[in-house]
């Protein structure tokens, strides 16, 4: 869920962008544990990737995705 509906604040399309960040993160990372997945994926609401990922080429474009500060 993205950070706005958390907040029930109004939000636009950016929230489907925020998904689908979530949604590419997901199948790019594999998880061992559920418990792994629900550790990396709360950090990612910090914008905290793994370090493995951090240096992949997909990093930029999810970190974009999932930034709050972004515009337009």
């Amino acid at each position: 869920m993205s950070p706005e509906q958390l907040q029930r604040r109004s939000y636009d399309h950016k929230v489907d962008i925020y998904s689908l960040g979530l949604i590419l993160f997901e199948l790019l990372v594999p998880f061992t544990t559920q418990m792994e997945r629900v550790q990396i994926l709360s950090a990612l609401r910090k914008l905290k990737f793994p370090s493995q990922f951090i240096r992949s080429r997909e990093y930029e474009l999810v970190f974009k995705m999932l930034s709050t500060s972004t515009t337009s």
